[in-house]
């Protein structure tokens, strides 16, 4: 198992530094000028000259690449400049983000695959057309709606209307906060990874002591009650209230659009699993319908679902800029476009390898899970490390 997951680490090593090798080159050929052609009509000749040779894209393209290559085996994401010409570090850009797009992208990714897996394989085991027909309309729908409709619709909807969740990261409160939002934002994350950690220990260590695991039902109520409680203890816990406020309606939104994707392909993965061989066997063993369903049916047709989400975090993180945009709220996506619309290659570059390294660790933990989930890649596993 070690040696099949260390195998897929340097394969997906090895395609990352391909992929970013390729999009280095293509950002340059591809961008009309540089990034000191959008300053022709203020600078002069002489000074344009200089600025180029302070930035280094007077460089020819593969000694920029050499340099930026030399400067990320260090661990040096390289400096970018800001409208002024002023230098700042690309990594200090991505440690600012990165908070910001895992508290919208990945809560609310992980919020949208839970509804959307849940309503797909309760709506595909035995359940009346009445009622399976309505809610797959419903996620079409959702699914198809244009996200800056939806996010004009909602803000429109929520604080013109309703004058609810009005907070913004302008308002007074947060000019003289004793901690950045980053820093709250950051332990909010790392509180609910913890408390999952500890749920998932709990109940290994309940089932290697009984043969029983927590009820399905009970697992969200202590996740939602230990990350309550841990959020409740942190010193500076009303700045995570007026952190939520302003998260809700970025978050509303992008649960409702993606859910319905998943829904899809888990009522379909689901259908496809009603007749098989072991389900049929389950039965004839007399099992109850419900662990038929959730034991060997859904943990089965989980695979596709999980495999199209991991497939599809790049395009989630890129095309949330528009919702970023729309809803003021910063990110990665909405950075990335605006590194490509000044021509700011560095900045943009160090955006591109953090989403590529987020998948990369996405496919790894999907490697793990199928191998998990899946008996047979064990046992391949295990006669490919004995020959």
């Amino acid at each position: 198992m070690f040696r099949y997951i260390l195998r897929r680490l340097l394969v997906g090593i090895v395609q990352l530094f391909i992929f970013i090798s390729a999009a280095f080159f293509l950002i340059q050929i591809l961008m009309p000028g540089d990034y000191v052609s959008q300053f022709a009509l203020q600078l002069s000749n002489e000074e344009s000259a200089s600025l180029r040779e302070i930035t280094g894209v007077n460089l020819p393209l593969w000694e920029q690449y050499l340099h930026w290559i030399g400067r990320l085996a260090r661990g040096d994401l390289g400096q970018a400049f800001s409208a002024r010409g002023e230098p700042y570090a690309v990594a200090d850009v991505v440690k600012f983000l990165v908070p910001y797009t895992l508290m919208l992208f990945g809560f609310g990714t992980l919020l949208a695959f839970v509804i959307g897996n849940w309503i797909g394989k309760t709506i595909a085991w035995k359940t009346p057309r009445i009622i399976s027909n309505p809610a797959a309309f419903l996620g079409i729908i959702f699914y198809t709606s244009f996200p800056p409709w939806a996010a004009f619709v909602a803000r429109y909807f929520f604080r013109d209307r309703l004058e609810i969740f009005i907070n913004s990261f302008s308002d007074p409160v947060w000019r003289t906060a004793p901690v950045p939002a980053t820093q709250v934002m950051t332990y909010m994350l790392w509180s609910f990874g913890g408390v999952i950690a500890l749920l998932w220990i709990g109940n290994q260590i309940l089932q290697r002591l009984s043969r029983q695991s927590v009820h399905p039902l009970v697992l969200p109520i202590l996740l939602a009650g230990g990350v309550i409680a841990t959020w409740l203890f942190y010193a500076h816990s009303t700045y995570i209230w007026e952190l939520l406020q302003i998260l809700a309606i970025p978050f509303i939104v992008f649960v409702v659009l993606s859910f319905g994707e998943t829904l899809f392909i888990a009522r379909s993965t689901m259908m496809d699993t009603l007749n098989e061989d072991y389900l049929l066997t389950a039965r004839a063993k007399g099992l109850p319908d419900r662990a038929i369903k959730e034991k060997h049916a859904a943990r089965n047709a989980i695979l596709p679902v999980i495999s199209r989400l991991v497939m599809r975090l790049p395009y989630l993180l890129t095309t949330g800029a528009m919702l970023e945009f729309v809803l003021d709220w910063p990110g990665i996506g909405s950075m990335l476009l605006v590194s490509v619309t000044t021509q700011n290659g560095p900045q943009f570059m160090g955006l591109f390898l953090v989403i590529g390294l987020i998948s990369l660790v996405a496919r790894i933990g999907l490697d793990v899970l199928q191998a998990y989930l899946d008996p047979r890649i064990r046992i391949q596993t295990k006669v490919a490390a004995s020959s």
